[in-house]
């Protein structure tokens, strides 16, 4: 490998690693997965976990038929181009191996992807990987849970024109996958299953990654914020600050707001109302006590940020919205007001270098401060 081709594990690039970089990283951690171009290293497994593997994998090569089918561990697939997960276990097609020094399956010769929930990887391996298996277009998918010391397997299959099913023991998660027999949270799309959550489940999920958000019932799991994105957070948060009655407005950040039953993302900033009757404890806002969403564009939330997220806030009857684009290093706002009528938005205005509103209150933030922070 020559020092051009090398990439550091520890050094992420600022757009995040493909699936083809995992090959050309020295000295990466057994077992690293690559999920939404982040790395993610994994512990070592406990005892439970490395039998379950055992058991599995003996069973599963016992009644695959041979050639037509393989079953291997330690073995990553690609699913696109920022997704390359390692399944505990998978069953391949048996013309996957091309060659013996393939390190790595394309997501269509996968049958099946088997995940073992460890403490560590809950989220990962019951609402993440599941989807992103279901979406890479992968049949079927076991999920093993460990109740009270025995294993319980969670077997999908991926229907396309048909919700999922599921032939498993009782669910040990709430309700992040459907089974015949309970009403629980899976939906499915032509593309497939989709494993969905609803809005109050957040509160209760051990180890959630900061500033996940619940868009569509699909858990949306936050990166860490670029420099400009954190300027424009001070710069915007501040602004609202100086200005707004704190008898009838609080700033707020860091809160989700509850849309609906399967919607609950995080604006970057909100106005709220100053007498809305949330304690100290809550970790959200109702969407009718918000009278301003604002959202700080990111390249990995383009598409959230400029088109559903502002659906979503005016369906939840939200008044004003701002979106923050980065424009060269500058902070461009576009903000809209509420047509009640059509639930949709319409422009206020596109603000440059100084954002000089009357709504919801009197607001005057200049935005080439940015340049100097």
């Amino acid at each position: 490998m020559s020092a051009e081709s090398a990439i550091e594990w520890n050094q992420p690039p600022a757009e995040g690693f493909t699936a083809d970089d995992l090959d050309r990283i020295p000295d990466l951690p057994p077992h690293a997965e690559l999920i939404d171009g982040r790395l993610v290293l994994v512990s070592p497994p406990k005892v439970f976990h490395s039998l379950m593997l055992d058991l599995l994998t003996r069973s599963l090569r016992s009644a695959a038929p041979r050639p037509e089918f393989l079953v291997r561990r330690d073995m990553s697939v690609v699913l696109n181009r920022k997704q390359r997960p390692e399944p505990d276990v998978v069953v391949v097609r048996g013309d996957a191996e091309a060659s013996l020094s393939v390190t790595c399956y394309p997501a269509e010769a996968v049958v099946l992807a088997v995940e073992v929930v460890s403490p560590e990887s809950e989220i990962r391996d019951r609402v993440l990987k599941p989807q992103l298996y279901a979406e890479a277009g992968i049949p079927f998918f076991w999920r093993v849970e460990a109740v009270e010391g025995k294993p319980v397997v969670h077997a999908f299959e991926r229907a396309p024109e048909s919700a999922p099913t599921s032939r498993s023991g009782p669910s040990t998660t709430g309700s992040t996958c459907e089974s015949r027999s309970r009403s629980t949270s899976t939906s499915a799309r032509s593309n497939g299953c989709e494993f969905r959550l609803y809005a109050d489940e957040l509160d209760r999920m051990p180890g959630l990654p900061s500033h996940s958000q619940l868009i569509d019932g699909k858990l949306v799991v936050g990166r860490p914020r670029p420099r400009f994105h954190q300027k424009a957070l001070r710069l915007l948060e501040s602004g609202l600050c100086r200005r707004a009655p704190r008898d009838r407005f609080l700033v707020d950040r860091e809160m989700s707001v509850v849309l609906g039953p399967r919607q609950r993302p995080e604006p970057d900033v909100i106005v709220v109302q100053a007498d809305a009757e949330i304690d100290d404890d809550a970790s959200w806002h109702p969407a009718e006590a918000v009278f301003l969403a604002v959202e700080v564009v990111s390249p990995e939330s383009e598409i959230r940020d400029r088109k559903r997220k502002p659906q979503l806030y005016a369906e939840a009857g939200i008044r004003f919205f701002w979106r923050v684009e980065n424009v060269e290093g500058k902070a461009v706002v576009h903000a809209y007001e509420l047509d009640p009528a059509l639930s949709a938005y319409t422009p206020l205005g596109i603000f440059h270098d100084r954002v000089q509103l009357s709504v919801p209150f009197v607001i005057d933030i200049d935005l080439t401060e940015i340049e100097r922070m």
